[in-house]
């Protein structure tokens, strides 16, 4: 059992949901076509590309978009600025 149905919200099996296909994505055919370990950021972009099309199928493209840009803001952007990435903001508006 993944979630307690009396306590688990919506949001928790969303999130469940998404961890199972994310790693379900893993296992499918993208190991015929990559299997070198030296393209693994390449697999891990197709893996997640897969996700965020099947949580937009299942909820909202929209709104996933819009979550993900919102954890990349206030996660992965300002530690990638404190280690030292150039112009990262500018990559996330489109300024490239």
């Amino acid at each position: 059992m993944l979630a307690r149905p009396d306590t688990a919200t919506d949001a928790d099996y969303e999130h469940i949901e998404g961890v199972i296909a994310h790693e379900y994505f893993h296992n499918g055919r993208q190991s015929h076509y990559l299997p070198d370990w030296f393209q693994l950021s390449l697999k891990e972009g197709f893996t997640v590309f897969r996700d965020q099309e099947f949580t937009g199928d299942r909820t909202s493209k929209a709104v996933k978009r819009i979550e993900d840009v919102n954890m990349l803001r206030t996660a992965s952007l300002p530690k990638m600025q404190a280690d030292g990435a150039s112009d990262t903001a500018g990559c996330l508006h489109g300024n490239q």
